[in-house]
């Protein structure tokens, strides 16, 4: 129930950009996240040095995308994308994190009349909807240690891309972007620590096919 107004916030953002839109596209792309912190788990005084961030599932997700009537090479975006990461304790698999960021953003390109090359650029905002999965390692570690008990809860996101489009028609085109998105999510039950986050910020190498709709 605490995440309706989140969704009505970005449903209705992306319904009334669309009554300015002249341009419209729909992304599906896939990829490669790669984490870079050192410590999975941390806050600004704590480091537990026994975590990391060992396989990262593909990432999947889709865009949609509304480029507005003047100036044409401004838009606004909403996109949705899923993947994993293993949490490793000591050396063992502890768990699986799941996310699922939503973000609304702005994106600045140029939309080609006709087949060539194209760059592009986006700054986006939202949230990730976070799941953690344990193994039976970290079961068993729980159930021996008082007050450990791990989980995670929805968590902040920004975006921040960058990439290429390569138009085979003015209604189609291919791409390749970098992309670095923050998402540091909250987590609690470390044995009474409190303020901590995976630090799942991540870049993420994509590539991607959209549909160009011109009204």
């Amino acid at each position: 129930m605490r995440r309706r107004p989140w969704a009505i916030l970005i449903i209705l953002a992306a319904v009334a950009s669309g009554a300015w839109a002249d341009t419209w596209g729909l992304s599906l792309f896939g990829g490669l996240p790669v984490t870079h912190a050192k410590y999975a788990v941390s806050s600004n005084t704590v480091e537990f040095v026994d975590t990391k961030f060992g396989d990262a599932s593909t990432l999947m997700g889709g865009t949609l995308t509304f480029m507005f009537r003047d100036p044409t090479f401004v838009g606004v975006d909403l996109s949705a994308r899923k993947y994993e990461l293993e949490l490793e304790l000591d050396g063992e698999v502890a768990g699986t994190l799941r996310m699922t960021p939503v973000l609304l953003g702005f994106t600045f390109r140029k939309v080609r009349g006709q087949a060539g090359l194209a760059t592009h650029g986006g700054l986006g905002f939202g949230i990730s909807l976070n799941d953690f999965e344990k193994t039976a390692y970290l079961d068993s570690l729980e159930a021996e240690t008082p007050g450990f008990d791990v989980s995670v809860k929805t968590s902040f996101v920004m975006d921040l891309a960058f990439g290429m489009d390569y138009f085979l028609t003015r209604f189609a085109a291919l791409s390749a972007d970098i992309r670095w998105q923050l998402n540091a999510v909250p987590t609690k039950g470390w044995r009474g620590v409190e303020h901590l986050f995976m630090q799942s910020s991540n870049f993420q190498f994509v590539l991607g096919s959209t549909v160009w709709l011109r009204l």
